[in-house]
């Protein structure tokens, strides 16, 4: 009796196995659909698996050509060479040699035709530059200059034009481009690149002195680089009442304080600038010379009123004129 019991557990046992199941989670072969390949295009995906007992390896059971590669990680490859429809069966095993399968399909067409990208983008001086000039077509391509001048720094590699730009300006050029197609793509054409020299990032220098109960609104400028900007504080803290956004100081402050702080700025290629400034909130006094009116303005501050300074200004002058006069007729008297 005790025979049969254990040759029925162990039959289960291989059964479950063979199901591709371990510790409660099943080996599943996640991969459902391939993207298309073309015919002499370098083609390469991913195939996946989850559950089992990892590490897993696959292997092609049914539809393999001589120009496909399945290494034991998945990742599929190779360089077609007829189109037309595929079916795969793909087994995948895990490192308890449970496997499971699953069925794909692979669709293998004919390359776009070779032609040249529509323009080429502009370049910056001492900064990489790296385009394709043709799509579709079979690579490797082979380009040759033509007609005129590519951009100093830069040369034709493949059917790309690579490089680090030395010298800004406007460079026309001809190209004669081919593919490895049989039979063989051939297309030529002109193409205008600029390349600009763009000056270092920077942020403007500007005095941050203000006056106690002053509504503040004072931009920080930058210059250089690549906008759009970016702006942070990176150092610091702003003097209490006062925000920053965008480059933007704004804010009011009832007593007079001072703050150090380090602003930054980022252009759209990621460069960065720090720049320090010194935020001075401060009372001040202005004397007039009739010291006995004076009144207190919202600032904070003690002045005398423009307009009684102007008047007193005036009468001033004018009794300087009438004394002068004076002393030349008692002169000429005298004489």
């Amino acid at each position: 009796m005790t025979r049969p019991v254990r040759l029925s557990f162990a039959i289960l046992v291989c059964a479950v196995a063979s199901q591709g199941t371990a510790y409660g989670q099943t080996l599943t072969f996640q991969t459902t659909s391939l993207p298309p390949a073309q015919v002499g295009v370098e083609y390469q995906a991913s195939l996946q698996a989850t559950g089992g007992s990892p590490p897993y390896a696959f292997q092609i059971i049914e539809g393999f050509r001589g120009w496909m590669r399945l290494a034991s990680d998945g990742t599929f490859s190779g360089t077609p060479d007829a189109e037309g429809e595929i079916s795969l069966t793909i087994s995948v095993f895990d490192s308890a040699m449970r496997n499971v399968s699953g069925s794909l399909r692979l669709r293998v067409e004919q390359p776009q035709p070779l032609a040249l990208v529509e323009k080429l983008n502009t370049g910056v001086v001492s900064r990489n530059y790296r385009l394709p000039m043709v799509t579709g077509g079979v690579p490797p391509y082979s380009a040759a200059l033509s007609q005129g001048q590519i951009p100093e720094g830069l040369s034709i590699q493949g059917a790309e034009l690579t490089g680090m730009p030395t010298k800004p300006g406007n460079y026309q050029f001809t190209v004669d481009v081919r593919d490895s197609n049989e039979p063989q793509g051939r297309v030529a054409g002109r193409f205008e690149v600029k390349v600009i020299e763009i000056a270092p990032l920077a942020i403007e220098e500007r005095e941050l002195k203000f006056n106690v109960r002053a509504e503040v609104s004072a931009q920080l400028t930058g210059k250089g680089g690549v906008p759009p900007y970016s702006w942070a504080i990176t150092r610091g803290a702003l003097p209490t009442g006062f925000s920053f956004s965008d480059g933007l100081l704004t804010g009011t402050s009832e007593e007079a304080q001072t703050a150090t702080v380090t602003f930054s700025l980022t252009d759209s290629e990621n460069s960065r600038v720090d720049q320090e400034f010194f935020i001075q909130l401060t009372k001040f006094r202005i004397s007039g010379s009739n010291t006995r009116r004076r009144d207190r303005n919202q600032s904070g501050c003690i002045c005398v009123p423009p307009q009684e300074t102007r008047k007193e200004a005036l009468w001033l002058g004018v009794l300087t004129v009438i004394g002068f006069g004076r002393r030349l007729r008692f002169r000429r008297s005298r004489a």
